[in-house]
């Protein structure tokens, strides 16, 4: 229990040094997964993070561009999102970026092959996406 409270403290400070700071730390079953399976599928809404399966945490930063071909338009190409994430493990942040077009569109984090899966919502021509708006769907594969 005094190790959880410590883990806990120590994230806490951490976050409010880091890149996480303007997170809402709270531990709750709304920012944790615990899956005893090999495979996870993720959402995360910008600013936003998740603790995988008492692992580490990850961080949803930005999207870094959205050159996505909107939905009601034909395109020669779909376009790219790029996204920005941040891992929190043993008191050290990594930052990685992930496309849905470009590579890199999975990275390597401890024993996990990150993809992205997708980056919602959908473009379209006649609407703006504001930046509060953006979810990305990931995918966690546990290497054995």
């Amino acid at each position: 229990m005094k190790n959880s409270l410590l883990t806990l403290l120590l994230a806490l400070i951490l976050f409010s040094c880091s890149d996480f700071e303007n997170s809402n730390f709270t531990e709750s079953k709304n920012n944790s997964v615990n899956k005893e399976s090999d495979s996870l599928i993720v959402s995360l809404s910008v600013g936003k993070f998740l603790r995988i399966n008492n692992d580490f945490f990850v961080k949803f930063d930005s999207v870094l561009s959205d050159s996505r071909c909107p939905e009601d338009v034909v395109c020669l190409w779909e376009g790219n999102a790029e996204i920005s994430l941040s891992f929190l493990k043993s008191n050290h942040i990594s930052n990685f970026s992930l496309n849905t077009f470009f590579d890199p569109r999975e990275i390597y984090f401890e024993d996990y092959k990150i993809t992205i899966i997708d980056v919602l919502p959908s473009s379209l021509s006649t609407r703006i996406i504001l930046t509060k708006d953006y979810t990305v769907k990931l995918l966690f594969l546990k290497n054995n």
